[in-house]
């Protein structure tokens, strides 16, 4: 079932974009998982996803997993409405989504 306001072309994109970021993945586990440390790096669920509906948005890395951690789209935050964007201080990184950002920084 279909949220309302979005097609059956509007999934259709979510997934064709999701595919290629999970294939990518893939891609990239096999070629960086040559030694013991970097397989479980590779294994850590720091890769981007996107959210039904909003396709044309990834979240990525520690705020994918944080995002994930508070529901995701069914949080209180809902969906995101950017991709990854550098902090003004030049070091951090944030999502925003439909009712407030995500901060990352080391």
């Amino acid at each position: 079932e279909l949220p309302e306001g979005y097609t059956k072309e509007d999934a259709d994109k979510a997934e064709i974009a999701e595919a290629k970021i999970l294939a990518a993945s893939k891609s990239r586990n096999v070629r960086t998982a040559t030694t013991a440390t970097n397989a479980i790096a590779a294994a850590a669920p720091t890769d981007c996803m996107t959210y039904f509906p909003q396709w044309m948005y990834q979240v990525c890395g520690a705020i994918r997993v944080k995002y994930d951690s508070l529901g995701g789209p069914v949080s209180f935050l809902l969906l995101p409405t950017s991709n990854e964007l550098v902090n003004p201080d030049g070091f951090g990184r944030r999502n925003t989504f439909q009712n407030g950002p995500i901060y990352w920084s080391a």
